[in-house]
């Protein structure tokens, strides 16, 4: 009884969704698996394999992405008043 709420409140609040915000998500999809394809043959060039010990610029991602996500945040994520 205690997952009704959630259950019935769930799906009303994704009634109001952003058809952009949705394309958006795909498109990032598409982008990291072209970017993780692209660095897999740059490093099977190089002789080596695709895993986590040997993927550095996958540990660079997050800090490349957040002053990028930062300049756009106020306006497209901050709340209104």
């Amino acid at each position: 009884m205690n997952t009704l709420p959630t259950l019935t409140g769930a799906p009303a609040a994704e009634l109001h969704f952003h058809l952009l915000g949705v394309a958006y998500q795909l498109l990032s999809i598409v982008f990291e698996s072209a970017r993780i394809t692209l660095v897999q043959l740059l490093i099977q060039r190089k002789g080596l394999r695709l895993n986590p010990i040997t993927v550095r610029p996958a540990a660079r991602a997050p800090a490349e992405c957040a002053p990028p996500a930062a300049c756009r945040w106020p306006r497209f994520e901050a709340p209104t008043p």
